[in-house]
């Protein structure tokens, strides 16, 4: 356990590295404990502020997908400002947060949830019908269609690109079965609007590409922003959020074998067809050795030129 929590930490710096490595180096580069302490307080305020501020859009965005995905108002509809009723208690934010493997539409299962029944206690152990196409799993193959939920692509949109790209994005059946050409946009993509010239948290952080990571992060403010709990706390005792949010990375990046992998590397494909069309995703897998490019072959073919002939 501590080993593989050890390794999860490993990994998650290899990403840093990946994504901003002025960071790591500023870390490596820190001459006593006193400095690196102060480097890791600034980093920890600017992630609480972010997080922050991504939970406070997705509170109020997140009734508006639900509204979309129902076809109808949420009746009651919670007031976007708040988290009071919300969490298992309101039928369409439960159905979302009730674990896959259970039927939310048996008003016995919704009972037993709601009092909290030793045998129905929400856990991180489960992975929340939200994450799933269609929110519904199959017993025999629960890996089906976890992570291609189109609700998460709004997520997902809605925190790294704008509001306006998370509403231009359609939330339709089955939409994991089709390809990324073929997917509609919502109705404000035939209005008329500004450009927004505002740079998105992609933009700003050179993001290209949808990493699971990412995917974790989004799928734990949904839940989040769900759920009835008033802030963001790390201890909080209900739920572990942190567990969850593991749990997603490891299934992404912990694959027990080449199935398994391949299997992870097309749900990612989807995401980035969707998410970022214009720019190919090279698979972190890929065979091709380094500088095996054009490029590199003809500086290679440069050099053999400049090479004196017998």
């Amino acid at each position: 356990m501590f080993s593989a929590a050890l390794d999860r930490l490993k990994r998650g710096l290899d990403e840093l590295n990946r994504i901003n490595p002025s960071i790591v180096t500023r870390l490596d580069s820190a001459n006593d404990e006193d400095e690196l302490l102060q480097i890791l307080r600034q980093l920890s305020t600017g992630a609480d502020r972010a997080r922050s501020a991504d939970a406070h859009i997705m509170k109020g965005h997140i009734l508006d997908f639900i509204e979309e995905d129902v076809g109808k108002p949420i009746v009651p509809r919670p007031d976007p400002a708040s988290k009071h009723d919300r969490g298992v208690h309101h039928d369409d934010t439960g159905r979302l947060l009730c674990p896959a493997i259970w039927d939310w539409d048996n008003i016995s299962v919704r009972t037993k949830i709601r009092s909290g029944d030793r045998n129905y206690v929400i856990t991180a152990d489960h992975w929340p019908a939200l994450f799933y196409a269609g929110y519904k799993c199959d017993f025999d193959d629960l890996e089906k269609g976890l992570f291609y939920s189109p609700m998460l692509v709004k997520g997902y949109k809605l925190i790294f690109h704008s509001p306006s790209g998370a509403r231009e994005y359609a939330l339709q059946p089955d939409q994991h079965l089709l390809p990324a050409n073929e997917v509609q946009q919502g109705d404000g993509y035939k209005r008329p609007r500004k450009v927004n010239t505002r740079r998105t948290v992609a933009s700003l952080m050179r993001v290209h590409e949808v990493r699971p990571r990412a995917i974790a992060y989004v799928c734990v403010q949904m839940c989040f922003a769900l759920s009835s709990f008033p802030v963001w706390n790390d201890n909080i005792r209900a739920f572990d959020y942190i567990a969850l949010y593991n749990n997603i990375v490891d299934y992404f990046e912990c694959a027990p074998g080449p199935a398994a992998k391949g299997r992870v590397d097309a749900c990612l494909k989807w995401w980035n067809d969707i998410c970022y069309p214009n720019h190919p995703r090279i698979p972190d897998n890929s065979e091709e050795p380094e500088n095996s490019g054009s490029i590199a072959r003809m500086e290679e073919q440069r050099r053999a030129r400049e090479e004196p002939r017998p």
